[in-house]
């Protein structure tokens, strides 16, 4: 929840400042959905690296920055290894709230801001009731799609903490492949994962028949 929040604030920041041409505008979007192809793996390697005491560069560079030495363990200590796995998700899945959020403001008319400014309203007043009644079916669409795909979080866990310290850090999925993969008590993880399936499908439907209930409503 905390990941795809984050995602979906910073993802509508970035699709509001690139929504109009300027110059360089490929170039910075071309860098900020890089992240979105890498493998997710990949990116839990990166952020290790980055966050391992006393090797990455992290500490050292806050520390430069507050003027005092910093020991922060990022990956063995609570909270800080929940902020560095929703950092490392973040960093990937943000560009994909971006370019669907981006699509979305892109369709809407300019006729429709030009008539708002002729009214009188403020980029405040635009935003709350012209982006935002228009932008909400695309915004139910990016988020539930997210939302769906970070239930089954498990690459970013299994390359930066294991599950651990202890179990603190443990998903679902990281929980099943645990008990079918490398404990072997494979009738617990195959009876753990038809559970989470069928948990994962009723969210899904939710999910879903809200979308499409949001949109009628929209198109009415």
């Amino acid at each position: 929840v905390a990941s795809v929040a984050v995602e979906f604030v910073l993802g509508l920041l970035l699709a509001l400042a690139l929504v109009r041409n300027f110059q360089g505008r490929g170039l910075v979007m071309l860098i900020l959905i890089a992240p979105l192809f890498i493998s997710p793996v990949i990116v839990g390697q990166f952020w290790s690296l980055l966050l391992q005491q006393p090797y990455g560069p992290t500490n050292y560079l806050l520390g430069q920055l507050l003027g005092q030495p910093v020991t922060i363990s990022w990956l063995t200590r609570t909270p800080w290894n929940f902020i560095a796995i929703i950092t490392a998700d973040v960093w990937q899945w943000t560009p994909f709230m971006f370019v669907i959020l981006l699509a979305g403001l892109a369709a809407i008319p300019d006729t429709l801001y030009e008539a708002a400014d002729l009214d009188g309203a403020k980029p405040r007043q635009s935003f709350v009731f012209v982006t935002l009644p228009l932008l909400l079916p695309i915004i139910l669409i990016a988020v539930t799609f997210r939302f769906i795909d970070a239930v089954k979080l498990f690459d970013i866990i299994f390359t930066l903490t294991r599950g651990g310290p202890g179990t603190d850090t443990y998903t679902t999925s990281y929980y099943l492949y645990q008990q079918g993969f490398e404990f072997f008590h494979l009738g617990q993880g195959t009876a753990g994962a038809w559970m989470f399936l069928i948990m994962l499908t009723f969210i899904s439907f939710w999910l879903v028949r809200r979308l499409l209930m949001s949109a009628e409503e929209g198109v009415r």
